[in-house]
């Protein structure tokens, strides 16, 4: 049930009460909130925002632009650094870099994002990857800011005008949902003219109604489903082209709600009463609902995947969109600031100083015990009534009612034959302390106190408990007059110099009011579980048992200890593993272990047989995840991984010191538990229900159940000297022994493998057995494996990628609904990664064409270390493959890699021209799409061909001088070339009929010779640019086919605006295509650069713009990207590159290196490798959820 468990002590106790402005002093108000799993963002009225981290209790400062400006909207959102952005009343959002790691000797970072807004944020959302921000002000602006992290630069943009104010921004699949208070709509950031209104009809009256996105119930990416409110109390429900679906009426749901919140301090009864006497009957069309007390719906954020938490007024909705029905109502909070959720927590910014957690568990603290719960009260059933009425009345002096009720609230519950209502009370409740109001001197009071109740709850003050839940103070006299709070809720008074409240409600007592006397303290119930109590006595025990031998002796009895304190039994029976004794005086409780540990584990070798002592599993401190480009997930670990396992039910990762950690939730979260036994490798069957484990040279098998694997403590030995191994689907064991056979242990007994080969590793699927050869890494697969012949016949050679050694296979089956098929994979020794579908041999005989591999890029992404969106993966990779997903980790790192939905494979494929044989120099791609055009191929002796697209065909192209060819450019049906004189040659007569064409024609270039001659050429689809030997760059307009065909002479215009940062640095290359906005440059220092503000209208631009990140010797343009060729040969694609946006977002890398790249229209790469031959590159979508598909070239990843 959603709840309040406890209040928030630990963090509003580190709030400032006052901050000092100049000379004076203000008081420190709380304005907004967001929260994530690891940490709480809280912004302030003074600049500030306060930033806690929930497990270590640590809070630290982050201070804004303007300090004097108060803090409306904060966001968060998690990527390789935690990123936090906060917008002022002011329209200044200041974004912060938070390092992830505490060890990280980083500095936080300080962006400021000001000039386009000119009054209050009142919205702001974040990209999944943190390289996008949106921001919303209350006069409808909406302003677009992008952040590149590595280069320390920040370029924000004006992205729409709804001229109300901002409610809500929502941010999904590059598709961005804005509800002001006129409308909703929807807009691609890439394309800002492009919008459309969700429904028909703009509302009627003005109104704070949020929209969101929300995944659909099929769970298809794509396929999301917005929620907008409405007023009258009702939801829109739309798709993602704003077509309106279904209307949802909340009205008698909300009306009538079943599931109230429980609070711990609500608000007083009287302020109840007036809010529902003020409020409005009805909330029909003809009311205003832009007046605050009208109920209307709020913000809509997603709640636990497909609940919906909303607020109206004072009050909290979380609502089911799928039945239509109100899941829990907080209708008892003093008043609703702000509200964040996180995962399965709702945080209310009550009050200015009030904050509230509602969940449907008690947070969890730092030390991993839950705060705020009790299992079972210490307390008989005959002194329950009486304890909880006790504290109750204390309660009721935390109300702020006026005084002259304090009689009647203090001796209604001890009057005679009334039954009194019951309710759990926390101790720490009463922290919360309103303004107590003066007693009139004349005022007399007639109180009476039963006698037998300080009797009967004297025993519980007897008690010995060993948390302190009341600290005796100085007991003065109560005087008459007291001193008046200044905040309505006691929550709102943290601080150091004041005193703790609760001793102070405590000692307040009916004998103090009536006598003067000092008071006596109240006692309260130890709120903790026996076992919670019996789990603090042990770890006591245990610390003491450390200092004093005596006592340790005593606890562990007949048992030796480790210097960890660890029992060990060394008695062994059998083959088998036993349970060792457990200590029968006391539980000694070790030391939760953490990945971090390095101390030396006592573990069974295979010469001694040692035992440790199993107490079952261990919950750890659980990993974070964050999802990176192309669909991976990235999840960080507390210890380094040293080996991998993974089936549909677990993920198991083995520590350097061969700890077991493992996760039986692979969807969405891995929560860690560790066993108690040790491995260095780990197997189990398909189904999970069979597990063996080596350990120095061991191998074992004992049977598991998927929740619990490593818990079974009746370890069967199978055999020694055991160097890798591979379960099969029965249970049976391929193991590789340490003098590198292989046998297979099967029901029917040790089977020994014949090889003529060492064998290194060995994987299985089904009846598919893939072993990899010591030394040179062939790969190999056993033949003729079949359940009646499980060991198989002979060896086949299987084909690696390239011919290249492997290191590591893995195979994993796929079902689809025509059947199956199995999918292998491979790591090269580069480590590179691959699969491939058809490398399986499902006969005796190889087939005779060589299998096709597909690499994956693992390791790619952005030529930096740190990135968002880049799966930094170095050193030797470990690769586990199930039926949904894929798994790759670096050997003695804490991060895991994931792939569950689907991602990209690379193939190179070589280009074998019919009856010729010669070495390439150069390719011309641009004048190819979509099947039509030429491509143009320049060998290295200077000889001109031709091709159509996706043809082995190649016609010779006679040239008009016998001076060698310097460069070429070419668009659809069109060809320019450039000699060593510096004559331009325009071929002639081309068409779809005619691919070589039919002559040549020279350009007149009077204009240039005078001066001097050109040294590059590139054809635009309006422009012509060329650079000269001076490194100056000329530009004349006209399209290619135009000035083919004129007999005058073009007029070229010098481009004035040359690189500034160094004197020796001159353009070498200009770079036109198809698409008008997009020119490019490389200079002599390998330098790229683009032409900014270049406009059908206006195509010389304004000036050139560096593109940092990469050193490019080539470059080539398509319709929608551009790749570059480093001086290593390795190729990278800028993406993300629009007419909004000229330089593009990132690099991303592409496998493999060559020579010279093109690239055609339509985004199919071809290049020049190392040997000059020409290859083209393709690229397969592999779906975890799908058939594989082949992808066109200009298919890309979304960050989803």
């Amino acid at each position: 049930m959603l709840r309040e468990w406890a209040p928030l002590t630990a963090l509003l106790q580190q709030v400032p009460q006052r901050v000092q402005r100049g000379l004076f002093w203000d008081d420190l108000c709380l304005t907004c909130i967001d929260v994530l799993p690891e940490f709480i963002a809280i912004g302030t009225d003074h600049g500030l925002v306060l930033w806690y981290d929930r497990r270590t209790g640590h809070m630290e400062r982050l201070k804004c632009e303007n300090l004097v400006d108060s803090i409306t909207c904060v966001r968060l959102v998690s990527t390789v650094d935690f990123l936090v952005a906060a917008g002022s009343a002011a329209g200044i959002v200041s974004i912060f870099k938070v390092p992830r790691l505490p060890s990280q000797i980083k500095q936080i970072e300080r962006y400021c994002v000001s000039g386009l807004h000119s009054s209050k944020i009142t919205a702001l959302e974040w990209s999944l990857n943190g390289m996008k921000l949106f921001s919303g002000d209350i006069n409808g602006l909406i302003v677009l800011t992008k952040l590149d992290f590595y280069m320390h630069l920040s370029k924000s943009m004006e992205l729409l005008d709804e001229k109300f104010s901002i409610v809500q921004l929502s941010y999904c699949h590059q598709i961005l949902l804005v509800s002001s208070m006129l409308r909703t709509v929807i807009c691609n950031p890439d394309d800002p003219q492009n919008i459309s209104q969700v429904g028909q009809r703009e509302r009627k009256r003005l109104g704070q109604l949020g929209a969101t996105f929300c995944a659909s119930p099929n769970g298809l990416p794509n396929q999301e489903v917005i929620y907008t409110g409405r007023p009258g109390l009702r939801i829109w429900v739309a798709d993602r082209q704003g077509t309106v679906q279904q209307t949802l009426i909340f009205k008698d749901a909300l009306l009538n709600p079943q599931v109230r919140v429980q609070l711990v301090n609500p608000a007083p009864p009287h302020i109840l009463r007036s809010r529902s006497l003020s409020f409005p009957e009805g909330t029909g069309n003809d009311q205003d609902v832009t007046h605050p007390l009208v109920q209307q719906l709020g913000r809509l954020v997603v709640y636990k995947e497909h609940l919906l938490v909303t607020c109206s007024g004072n009050d909290l909705y979380v609502l089911d969109p799928e039945s239509i029905t109100v899941v829990a109502v907080a209708d008892e909070l003093r008043s609703i600031l702000d509200f964040a959720v996180t995962k399965d927590e709702i945080f209310v910014l009550e009050g200015k100083r009030s904050l509230v957690r509602l969940a449907c568990h008690p947070e969890v603290s730092s030390s991993g015990q839950q705060k705020g719960c009790s299992e079972q009260p210490v307390l008989s059933p005959s002194e329950a009534p009486m304890a909880a009425t006790a504290v109750s009345s204390i309660k009721d002096f935390t109300n702020k009612i006026p005084f002259h009720k304090i009689l009647t609230t203090l001796s209604s519950p001890f009057q005679s034959g009334q039954k009194q209502k019951e309710e759990a009370v926390l101790a720490t409740e009463a922290v919360e302390l309103p303004p107590i109001v003066a007693l009139p001197p004349d005022t007399k009071l007639n109180l009476a106190l039963l006698e037998s109740t300080p009797r009967k709850l004297e025993p519980i003050g007897q008690q010995e408990f060993e948390e302190v839940l009341y600290k005796g103070r100085r007991k003065k006299k109560v005087r008459h007059v007291l001193p008046p709070s200044d905040t309505e809720s006691g929550s709102e008074s943290f601080g150091d110099e004041h005193e703790d409240l609760s001793s102070r409600v405590l000692r307040l007592s009916p004998d103090d009011i009536l006598t003067g006397l000092p008071c006596r303290p109240l006692p309260l119930p130890d709120l903790r579980s026996p076992d919670s109590i019996e789990r603090d006595v042990a770890d006591k025990e245990s610390k003491l048992a450390e200092v004093m031998p005596v006592l340790r002796d005593l606890l562990n009895p007949g048992g030796a200890t480790t210097p960890q304190g660890e029992i060990v039994n060394k008695s062994v029976h059998g083959s088998k593993e036993t349970t060792p004794v457990r200590p029968s005086v006391l539980p000694l409780v070790r030391k939760e272990r953490s990945f971090s540990s390095s101390s030396k584990q006592m573990s069974l070798d295979s010469s001694t047989s040692t035992l440790l002592p199993v107490t079952g599993i261990h919950p750890l401190q659980q990993s974070s995840a964050t999802e990176t480009v192309e669909r991976w997930v990235q999840f960080s670990l507390l210890e380094p991984v040293s080996n991998l396992w993974v089936n549909k039910w677990f993920v198991c990762c083995i520590g350097p010191h061969g700890s077991i950690k493992f996760s039986t939730s692979c969807n969405g979260e891995l929560k860690w538990r560790e066993s108690e036994w040790r491995a260095q490798e780990v197997q189990t069957t398909p189904n999970g229900k069979v597990v063996w484990r080596v350990h120095r040279g061991v191998a074992f098998r004992a049977n598991c159940s998927r929740e619990n694997p490593f818990v079974e403590q009746n370890w069967a030995q199978e055999v020694r000297g055991v160097k890798a191994l591979a379960v099969t689907e029965s249970g049976a064991a391929w193991v590789v022994t340490a003098d590198c056979s292989l046998q297979y242990h099967g029901e029917n007994g040790v089977i020994s493998i014949p090889s003529d080969f060492p064998v290194a590793r060995v994987t299985c699927s089904g009846y598919s057995i893939w072993v990899v050869s010591a030394g040179c890494g062939q790969l190999w697969q056993r033949a003729c494996v079949s359940e009646a012949q499980p060991s198989g016949t002979h060896w086949l050679r299987i084909a690696t990628p390239n011919g290249e050694p492997v290191l590591a296979a893995a195979l994993s089956m796929k079902t689809v609904p025509m059947g199956y098929f199995t999918i292998g994979w491979v790591l090269d020794r580069r480590n590179a990664l691959y699969f491939s579908f058809d490398a399986l041999v499902h006969s005796g005989e190889l087939p005779k064409q060589a299998p096709s591999w597909w690499q994956v890029l693992v390791n790619g992404g952005l030529p930096r270390p740190i990135s968002e969106d880049n799966i930094n993966v170095t050193g030797e990779l470990l690769v586990a493959a199930t039926d949904t997903s894929i798994w790759v980790a670096t050997k003695n790192s804490s991060l895991i890699h994931m792939n569950n939905s689907e991602f990209m494979g690379h193939k190179w494929d070589i280009v074998h021209p019919i009856e010729l044989a010669v070495r390439w120099h150069e390719i011309s791609a641009e004048g190819s799409c979509d099947g039509a055009g030429q491509l143009w191929y320049l060998s290295s002796q200077g000889d001109l061909y031709c091709s159509r697209p996706d043809s082995q065909l190649f016609y010779a192209v006679p040239q008009a001088s016998s001076r060698k060819i310097m460069c070429m450019s070419s668009l659809l049906n069109s060809l320019w070339v450039l000699d060593f004189e510096g004559r331009v040659l325009i071929r002639q007569g081309l068409s779809e009929q005619n691919t070589a064409g039919s002559g040549w024609k020279e350009l007149d270039l009077a204009q240039i010779k005078s001066t001097n001659h050109f040294d590059f050429i590139s054809c635009g689809i309006d422009t012509i640019w060329a650079c000269d030997t001076n490194g100056s760059v000329f530009m004349t307009v006209g399209s290619a086919h135009a000035l083919k065909a004129c007999d005058f002479s073009p007029c070229w215009i010098q481009v004035e605006d040359e690189p500034k940062s160094s004197e020796d640095i001159h353009f070498l290359k200009v770079f036109a295509g198809c698409s008008t906005y997009m020119v490019w440059a490389l200079d002599n220092k390998n330098n790229v650069y683009v032409r900014e503000a270049v406009f059908p209208d206006f195509p010389l631009g304004s000036r050139w713009v560096v593109v940092p990140g990469v050193e490019a010797v080539n470059l080539t343009l398509s319709a929608t990207g551009v790749w570059v060729l480093t001086p290593t040969g390795e190729i990278y694609r800028r993406c993300g590159i629009s007419e909004v946006n000229f330089t593009g977002d990132y690099w991303k890398k592409l496998p493999g290196t060559a020579t010279y790249i093109t690239v055609s229209a339509d985004d199919k790469i071809s290049a020049i490798d190392q040997e000059g031959r020409i290859i083209v590159h393709n690229q397969k979508v592999f779906s975890f959820l799908h058939e594989p598909k082949t992808a066109a070239a200009d298919s890309d990843w979304e960050l989803v």
